[in-house]
């Protein structure tokens, strides 16, 4: 029965996971040994809640691998959506750690909004994560977020609260490049996430799903 029960609830390939492939989103100095008893015991043991730091950091670990292997579920490339289970965040309370999760996981470029869904409900739009499709190694990044202006270093994740609908960005950077353009004004939507802006290199090029 314990398949019933804890991560299998959420993610039934979980059997799946590789405990090499779960050490690549921590840190380095973490032993291969120790990555494959917390994975065996989170195999043995699904419904286990972490309650240190370093058994939040393998179980976020976890997700990464877990939703990538699962992405029809949690991301549509031709509509530019992220979407949220609202029933995850049982286990993953932490809604902006979820979404960075996700973006980890499918490097999502350009603008994506990111959808909370609830069998109640249906899709709930909650915020909006940005990637440049391009950039270069160092720079600063200047944006407006109505009102506000930031100054944003290459290299960083920001988030930003928008608790308007929806909310003009404006950035100028000759250090990236978002839609084909280093100066651009696009329109976002806000929410209980805001706004995530990930301004490292991609990781790896786009595939469809």
């Amino acid at each position: 029965m314990l398949k019933l029960r804890g991560l299998y609830l959420y993610f039934p390939v979980l059997d799946k996971l590789k405990a090499d492939r779960v050490m690549l989103w921590l840190d380095k100095k973490t032993d291969l040994t120790l990555s494959e008893n917390r994975l065996g015991n989170r195999l043995l043991y699904p419904q286990t809640i972490p309650v240190t730091p370093e058994e939040m950091a393998f179980d976020l670990a976890l997700l990464r691998e877990l939703i990538a292997l699962q992405p029809d579920h949690y991301l549509n490339r031709n509509l530019r959506r992220l979407i949220v289970p609202e029933n995850l965040l049982d286990r993953f309370p932490n809604l902006s750690q979820v979404c960075w999760a996700m973006v980890d996981a499918f490097q999502p470029l350009g603008v994506s909004t990111v959808y909370l869904r609830s069998e109640r409900l249906g899709l709930k739009s909650i915020g909006t994560v940005i990637k440049p499709e391009k950039v270069n190694s160092d720079g600063i990044v200047k944006l407006w977020v109505a009102e506000k202006s930031y100054q944003l270093k290459v290299g960083s994740l920001f988030a930003i609260p928008v608790n308007a609908h929806r909310v003009d960005v404006r950035f100028e950077s000759t250090a990236i490049s978002l839609m084909g353009k280093s100066n651009n004004t696009t329109q976002v939507i806000g929410g209980d996430l805001g706004l995530l802006i990930d301004l490292r290199k991609p990781l790896k090029k786009e595939t469809e799903s």
